[in-house]
């Protein structure tokens, strides 16, 4: 499984590529803090992307959107701390 976390807090993203590691530890888990950042890390491959919402600059509903049109295939899940975007999302 090829999986991407996009979090503007590097802990919170380390955190997730290490319990996908234990749950996968044949595949393939990156990390970028920002959207952009992830824009030039994801490929087809890429089959789940673990997305904060409330980041600076293209936050992850926003992002969600760019990475469904470039990706159609891609799975996203969204992740964060703020009960307030669980409809949003």
């Amino acid at each position: 499984m090829v999986t991407i976390s996009i979090d503007d807090q590097k802990g919170a993203a380390e955190l997730m590529q290490v319990m996908l590691t234990h749950i996968d530890p044949d595949g393939t888990h990156i990390i970028a803090n920002n959207m952009t950042e992830a824009l030039g890390l994801i490929t087809d491959e890429t089959q789940i992307a673990f997305l904060d919402i409330e980041m600076p600059g293209i936050d992850g509903i926003e992002g969600a959107e760019l990475l469904q049109k470039r990706f159609p295939m891609l799975n996203i899940i969204f992740v964060t701390g703020h009960p307030e975007y669980a409809f949003r999302s």
